[in-house]
């Protein structure tokens, strides 16, 4: 089974409610407020994970990284299970934001 990804024909349809989301299109509480916190993370925590991603990318093997994170992407283009060649790069040293943006750019191309 391949995987196309078509969030637009979706949105249409909750959008004219052929398609029923709850809490979204119906079953809302149009007065309810709700209040989440929202989490503030400080420089420093900022400055200290970049200090550890760059650490880290100095310290694999960026040929491998590349192998690995094209099995993503190939596993994207053909429809395969993303989660053996997901595991793989994480384990080679990818990033998740590695991994993300290679899926974001095969699975929704026009979002880019």
């Amino acid at each position: 089974m391949k995987f196309h990804a078509q969030p637009l024909p979706t949105k249409k349809k909750i959008d004219s409610n052929e398609l029923i989301h709850v809490g979204v299109n119906d079953f809302t509480k149009p007065d309810e407020k709700i209040d989440i916190p929202i989490l503030e993370i400080g420089r420093d925590v900022e400055e200290h994970q970049n200090k550890k991603i760059e650490k880290l990318r100095k310290s694999r093997d960026t040929v491998y990284i590349k192998k690995t994170l094209s099995k993503v992407k190939d596993s994207c283009r053909n429809g395969d299970n993303l989660l053996p060649s997901i595991i793989g790069a994480v384990k080679a040293g990818a990033t998740m934001g590695e991994i993300v943006i290679i899926m974001k750019n095969e699975l929704y191309p026009f979002d880019s």
